[in-house]
């Protein structure tokens, strides 16, 4: 499941949409596995209790440019992870990070709205 669009710019003068925003991580860019859920998983935590503190600690990525691997094992530290939890959980994000795909029907869609002239944009606070 995927959000196809997020953002849509209305132009007042022309009475339509003009402007469609999409997401690169998660959108146009399709990790093989839900990287989260097998930290959770190593941690023996609850998807709250992962989302609490991920939520709290979300702004060195989006605001002070922290990798997103290194904002992953930062969250899994503060939620009490040992070393050997820590090692195996940065290897499920390289395995992660080289299971990544670009979503061609996507694309796909991208390339058809930008032929009936739509404005697209792409959104993201991607920085691995």
């Amino acid at each position: 499941m995927f959000c196809l669009a997020l953002f849509f710019d209305f132009d007042k003068k022309k009475k339509m949409i003009s402007t469609i925003a999409f997401d690169y991580n998660g959108v146009i860019e399709l990790n093989g596995f839900d990287v989260r859920q097998k930290i959770i998983d190593i941690l023996g935590v609850t998807r709250q209790e992962w989302s609490e503190v991920y939520t709290s600690m979300n702004h060195l990525s989006n605001v002070e440019n922290m990798e997103s691997r290194d904002l992953l094992v930062e969250v899994s530290c503060k939620l009490g992870a040992t070393l050997e939890q820590i090692e195996k959980i940065r290897e499920i994000i390289i395995e992660s990070e080289n299971s990544k795909t670009l979503n061609l029907g996507i694309l796909e869609i991208i390339k058809f709205l930008k032929s009936l002239d739509y404005n697209i944009a792409l959104i993201s606070n991607y920085t691995t």
